[in-house]
């Protein structure tokens, strides 16, 4: 979901005798000012490689429900 302003609720249906996996991936663009990290930036003659995400912190969970 792009607005960090706004909250998401899902709601489905799952067959009781089933188990569900759910991946959740969380993405935050602020890898290269995050205080936890101290990465160098690109230089002038870098470029990102597209269509890939860049520059971010990717956090995935999976649950078992």
């Amino acid at each position: 979901m792009a607005n960090t302003d706004k909250d998401i609720t899902l709601t489905f249906n799952v067959n009781k005798d089933e188990e569900l996996d759910l991946i959740l991936n969380e993405v935050s663009f602020d890898l290269l000012t995050n205080s936890n990290f101290s990465i160098n930036p690109r230089s002038e003659e870098m470029m990102p490689m597209p269509f890939v995400t860049n520059d971010a912190i990717i956090i995935s969970k999976k649950l078992k429900i």
